[in-house]
Protein backbone atom coordinates (compact mmCIF):
# COMPACT_ATOMS: atom_id res chain seq x y z
CA UNK A 1 0.00 0.00 0.00
CA UNK A 2 3.08 2.14 0.65
CA UNK A 3 4.51 1.39 -2.18
CA UNK A 4 1.34 2.27 -3.79
CA UNK A 5 0.89 6.01 -2.81
CA UNK A 6 4.79 6.30 -3.08
CA UNK A 7 4.19 5.50 -6.72
CA UNK A 8 1.55 7.33 -7.18
CA UNK A 9 3.09 10.77 -5.78
CA UNK A 10 6.32 10.15 -7.89
CA UNK A 11 3.69 10.43 -10.92
CA UNK A 12 2.04 13.42 -10.12
CA UNK A 13 5.54 14.64 -9.45
CA UNK A 14 6.68 13.93 -12.46
CA UNK A 15 3.50 15.27 -14.49
CA UNK A 16 3.27 18.71 -12.70
CA UNK A 17 5.99 20.73 -14.96
CA UNK A 18 3.39 19.83 -17.50
CA UNK A 19 0.33 21.23 -16.23
CA UNK A 20 1.86 23.97 -14.09
CA UNK A 21 2.51 25.84 -17.43
CA UNK A 22 -0.64 25.57 -18.48
CA UNK A 23 -2.23 26.10 -14.67
CA UNK A 24 -0.18 29.96 -14.00
CA UNK A 25 -3.61 31.73 -13.32
CA UNK A 26 -3.38 33.12 -9.89
CA UNK A 27 -6.29 32.47 -7.47
CA UNK A 28 -7.57 34.66 -4.44
CA UNK A 29 -8.99 33.37 -1.47
CA UNK A 30 -11.20 35.95 0.59
CA UNK A 31 -12.17 35.92 3.95
CA UNK A 32 -14.51 38.15 5.79
CA UNK A 33 -16.13 38.31 9.60
CA UNK A 34 -18.44 40.52 11.47
CA UNK A 35 -16.84 40.97 15.07
CA UNK A 36 -19.45 42.58 17.57
CA UNK A 37 -18.53 46.07 19.05
CA UNK A 38 -17.96 45.20 22.70
CA UNK A 39 -16.70 48.18 25.68
CA UNK A 40 -17.74 47.82 29.20
CA UNK A 41 -15.78 49.79 32.37
CA UNK A 42 -15.71 47.67 35.43
CA UNK A 43 -14.59 49.33 38.62
CA UNK A 44 -13.16 47.89 41.75
CA UNK A 45 -14.09 50.22 44.77
CA UNK A 46 -11.04 51.25 47.45
CA UNK A 47 -12.85 53.83 49.29
CA UNK A 48 -10.07 56.15 51.45
CA UNK A 49 -10.06 59.28 52.37
CA UNK A 50 -6.78 61.26 52.46
CA UNK A 51 -5.40 64.29 55.07
CA UNK A 52 -5.69 66.46 52.32
CA UNK A 53 -9.57 66.12 51.93
CA UNK A 54 -9.18 63.82 48.64
CA UNK A 55 -11.32 60.68 48.35
CA UNK A 56 -9.62 57.60 46.86
CA UNK A 57 -12.32 55.89 44.65
CA UNK A 58 -10.87 53.02 43.43
CA UNK A 59 -10.19 51.98 39.69
CA UNK A 60 -11.24 50.88 36.66
CA UNK A 61 -10.62 47.95 34.14
CA UNK A 62 -11.70 49.39 30.71
CA UNK A 63 -11.98 46.96 27.27
CA UNK A 64 -13.32 48.35 23.79
CA UNK A 65 -12.83 47.05 20.56
CA UNK A 66 -14.26 50.18 18.88
CA UNK A 67 -11.96 50.43 16.01
CA UNK A 68 -12.91 54.28 16.05
CA UNK A 69 -12.08 54.95 19.57
CA UNK A 70 -13.85 55.27 22.64
CA UNK A 71 -14.62 58.12 25.61
CA UNK A 72 -14.85 56.94 28.86
CA UNK A 73 -17.98 58.85 30.73
CA UNK A 74 -19.00 59.40 34.41
CA UNK A 75 -22.83 60.44 35.16
CA UNK A 76 -23.53 61.82 38.59
CA UNK A 77 -26.02 63.56 39.91
CA UNK A 78 -25.79 67.29 38.74
CA UNK A 79 -25.04 69.67 40.73
CA UNK A 80 -23.26 73.22 41.44
CA UNK A 81 -19.92 72.81 42.54
CA UNK A 82 -19.41 68.64 42.79
CA UNK A 83 -15.93 69.36 42.72
CA UNK A 84 -13.39 67.11 40.38
CA UNK A 85 -12.32 63.71 39.93
CA UNK A 86 -8.93 62.70 39.68
CA UNK A 87 -7.97 60.40 36.73
CA UNK A 88 -4.44 59.40 37.09
CA UNK A 89 -4.11 62.09 38.19
CA UNK A 90 -5.16 64.82 35.59
CA UNK A 91 -8.38 66.19 37.26
CA UNK A 92 -11.37 66.83 35.54
CA UNK A 93 -14.24 69.33 36.86
CA UNK A 94 -17.32 68.64 37.60
CA UNK A 95 -20.02 70.50 36.53
CA UNK A 96 -23.62 71.08 36.47
CA UNK A 97 -24.16 69.14 33.99
CA UNK A 98 -24.41 65.38 35.44
CA UNK A 99 -21.99 64.22 32.77
CA UNK A 100 -18.05 64.25 31.90
CA UNK A 101 -15.64 62.58 29.75
CA UNK A 102 -12.95 61.78 32.01
CA UNK A 103 -10.61 59.72 29.13
CA UNK A 104 -11.09 59.92 24.77
CA UNK A 105 -9.36 57.09 23.13
CA UNK A 106 -8.48 56.92 20.06
CA UNK A 107 -9.10 53.38 19.25
CA UNK A 108 -9.29 49.84 20.59
CA UNK A 109 -7.65 49.48 24.29
CA UNK A 110 -7.66 47.64 27.46
CA UNK A 111 -6.42 49.67 30.57
CA UNK A 112 -7.01 50.76 33.99
CA UNK A 113 -7.14 53.93 35.49
CA UNK A 114 -7.26 55.34 39.37
CA UNK A 115 -9.99 57.23 40.24
CA UNK A 116 -10.29 60.05 43.29
CA UNK A 117 -12.71 62.50 44.16
CA UNK A 118 -12.48 65.96 45.05
CA UNK A 119 -15.12 67.48 46.94
CA UNK A 120 -16.62 70.57 46.04
CA UNK A 121 -19.24 72.49 47.90
CA UNK A 122 -21.73 69.89 47.05
CA UNK A 123 -20.49 66.35 47.50
CA UNK A 124 -21.15 63.19 44.68
CA UNK A 125 -23.91 61.11 45.93
CA UNK A 126 -23.53 58.66 43.05
CA UNK A 127 -20.98 58.08 40.15
CA UNK A 128 -21.70 55.44 37.24
CA UNK A 129 -18.75 55.32 35.10
CA UNK A 130 -19.56 53.77 31.22
CA UNK A 131 -17.63 53.25 27.68
CA UNK A 132 -19.19 54.59 24.64
CA UNK A 133 -17.48 53.92 21.45
CA UNK A 134 -17.04 56.42 18.84
CA UNK A 135 -18.83 55.71 15.64
CA UNK A 136 -17.36 58.12 12.74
Amino acid sequence: MLRAIMAAAALASAASPAFAAADQASHTFELRGVVPVVCRADFQSAVQEQADGVIQLGSTQEFCNAGQGYNVIVDYAAGQDAGALIVDGREVALNGSGSAVIAAVSGPARQGRQIAYRPGDTRLSSLRIRVQANFA
